[in-house]
């Protein structure tokens, strides 16, 4: 198309995109394979395809047009050069929730982490649940499934045969929230603060006054206000990683995805915590996140009773500060 031939702007990509709503997907599909052979032009490739990205999934893009994009789009990278290859992978690597350290978060979002927090505590010391006959015996079903197949599981078998069971049992559904799966959350990041972005200042094509970067992830689950889409205020995060042969760092994965609910909590004046879990395998650690304090747990071992009792006294606490922070 004649048009993304003078593409110079990232807000010119921004308005063909918003164009490309209005075209059947053969269109579109056509549209955004010629968008990602400009991308090299401009100077954050990867904003481009976090774009398309988000466009394909909130469009409904048809899953076969879909993955021939992704296959093109593979095929057109591998003729980018050396230097465009790096110059991508290093946007992939500040851009993205799931390449994020606890330690980045910490000093980009000047987070301090404390040994324990009053939220926590309250939240870890809830007693025993009494369970009934349906859910003793689903719970026992689920933690023996755990047990025989954890070590072999990936994240989407957890997710499937585990944790999503387990979380339907407790049934997180309420007037004034709502869970979500795999939901796209984003923050801006402050460049300055992270130690490896002066090294690339040059190589990004960015000046002194480019201090800012919006980042974006996936989030596992998550429990928010909203109906179709998660909206502020938002309550829990998840972030699910296999027990073994698991290189990411999923804390920093949840602290980056909690900051970025937590921003947009505060924009709409619901200064409230903020509780997450990171799950590998069998082990949860809890995390509690408020003003820019967080704490974490030690690891608790959910072919245990407790993982159950804990995931069920959150229904009370989210009730109890939704019932105090958000009511007029």
């Amino acid at each position: 198309m004649e048009v993304i031939e003078k593409l110079q702007t990232e807000l010119e990509a921004t308005q063909i995109i918003e164009l490309a709503k209005q075209l059947s997907p053969i269109e579109q599909f056509g549209l955004l394979l010629d968008l990602l052979a400009k991308a090299d032009s401009f100077k954050l490739p990867n904003w481009l395809d976090s774009e398309i990205l988000n466009f394909s999934e909130s469009n409904h893009l048809d899953i076969s047009i879909l993955d021939k994009f992704n296959k093109l789009a593979d095929l057109q990278r591998k003729q980018w050069s050396v230097e465009q290859q790096s110059f991508y992978e290093y946007q992939i690597e500040m851009k993205s929730f799931e390449n994020w350290k606890f330690s980045q978060v910490n000093a980009c979002f000047d987070l301090k982490r404390q040994p324990s927090l009053s939220t926590l505590e309250e939240w870890l010391s809830a007693d025993l649940e009494v369970l009934t006959e349906i859910e003793n015996n689903t719970l026992i079903q689920l933690q023996e499934d755990l047990r025989a197949h954890t070590l072999a599981w990936n994240e989407a078998t957890l997710k499937f045969e585990f944790i999503a069971p387990l979380l339907k049992l407790i049934r997180y559904q309420h007037p004034n929230y709502q869970p979500f799966a795999e939901a796209i959350l984003r923050v801006e990041a402050d460049l300055q603060k992270l130690p490896d972005f002066l090294q690339h200042r040059e190589r990004l094509h960015l000046t002194e006054k480019d201090t800012l970067i919006n980042v974006s992830g996936k989030v596992d689950y998550l429990l928010a206000s909203g109906e179709q889409d998660p909206i502020a205020p938002y309550f829990c995060l998840h972030e699910y990683k296999r027990e073994k042969g698991n290189e990411a760092d999923p804390l920093g994965q949840l602290l980056i995805a909690m900051v970025s609910a937590k921003t947009d909590n505060e924009t709409i004046g619901a200064n409230i915590p903020i509780f997450g879990a990171y799950i590998q395998g069998r082990y949860w650690n809890f995390v509690v996140m408020q003003n820019d304090e967080y704490a974490v747990s030690l690891s608790y071992d959910a072919t245990k009773d407790e993982i159950f009792t804990i995931a069920k006294k959150l229904q009370r606490l989210l009730q109890n500060y939704f019932d105090s922070s958000l009511k007029p």
